[in-house]
C-alpha cells in the first residue's frame, strides 16, 4: 500500500510504532487503552480502538517525529518531501518549506519503508 491511498489513521500508526509510543497499556484499574506514552504492557483487551497522536494534523508532533530520524533517514525524507510537494520542477519551493503535517507525514512514512 502506498502513502497515497493509506489514511491519515494508518500513516499515525506507522509513525508512532516507529517512535515507540503506540502499544497497549494497560492501567490495570480501569482496563486497558491502546495507546499512551508509558511502559509497554502485555494486554489482552481487543475491544478498545487504538489512537495514535496525530501527526497528520499537528505540525508539532510529526516535527518531534522529523527530529528522531537518523542522518539517513532524514535524507530520504527530505528527498520524499520534495517529490510530494515539487511533483514537477516548475512548482516553487515554497511549498516544502510550507508542507501541511499530512505532506510531512507522508514524507516520513516513504522513507521509514524505504528503510
Amino acid at each position: 500500500m502506498t502513502t497515497e491511498t493509506r489514511t491519515d489513521d494508518e500513516l499515525n500508526r506507522i509513525i508512532a510504532e516507529w517512535m515507540g509510543v503506540w502499544s497497549p497499556v494497560c492501567d490495570r484499574i480501569g482496563g486497558c487503552m491502546k495507546i499512551l506514552f508509558g511502559p509497554k504492557v502485555a494486554c489482552k483487551c481487543d475491544d478498545m480502538e487504538p489512537t495514535c497522536p496525530d501527526y497528520c494534523r499537528d505540525l508539532n508532533a510529526v516535527h518531534e517525529a522529523v527530529a528522531k530520524c537518523s542522518e539517513l533517514l532524514l535524507i530520504g525524507y527530505v528527498n520524499a518531501l520534495h517529490k510530494i510537494c515539487r511533483p514537477n520542477p516548475g512548482v516553487s519551493s515554497i511549498h516544502v518549506i510550507e508542507a501541511s503535517a499530512r505532506h510531512r507525514a507522508e514524507a516520513l512514512v516513504k522513507s521509514i519503508d524505504a528503510t
